[in-house]
C-alpha cells in the first residue's frame, strides 16, 4: 500500500487548496472538491472513495469548480482525461474495489509548476 498512500500524500501537498466541500455522495461512492487557488495555476482536486467490491468502473457528475478543465487521475487507478465543461462540472470516475477504490483528479497543467 506505500505507492498508493505516497500518491495520496504527494496529492494533498500539490493540489489540496482552496475551498472545500463534499460532493455528491451515495452508498457506494464518497465524493471531496478542493476548487484550487487562482494564484496557483494547476491546484484543486476532485477524490473519489469507494466501499464496493465488483470491480465495476462508476462515474458520477460532480463540479469541480474549475470550468473547461482537463483532469486526470494522480492515483493511476483510472486512466483516461475528464474535461469539466463550461460550468465546471464532469464526469469523474472510480472503481468499485477495496484495492483501487480512490481516484484523485487533478488538473493536467500540474506538470507546469510541480517541484522535482
Amino acid at each position: 500500500m506505500k505507492e498508493g498512500l505516497n500518491k495520496l500524500i504527494e496529492a494533498r501537498k500539490y493540489f489540496a487548496y482552496g475551498p472545500s466541500h463534499e460532493g455528491p455522495s451515495d452508498n457506494d461512492v464518497y465524493s471531496y472538491i478542493r476548487e484550487g487557488l487562482n494564484s496557483t495555476p494547476g491546484t484543486g482536486l476532485v477524490m473519489l472513495i469507494s466501499d464496493g467490491t465488483s470491480g465495476e468502473v462508476v462515474s458520477r457528475t460532480i463540479n469541480s469548480a474549475r470550468p473547461n478543465t482537463t483532469y486526470i487521475d494522480y492515483t493511476g487507478n483510472i486512466s483516461g482525461r475528464v474535461t469539466t465543461d463550461a460550468t465546471g462540472k464532469g464526469n469523474f470516475k472510480v472503481k468499485l474495489s477495496e484495492a483501487q477504490g480512490w481516484s484523485v483528479w487533478v488538473p493536467l497543467k500540474w506538470e507546469s509548476w510541480k517541484e522535482n
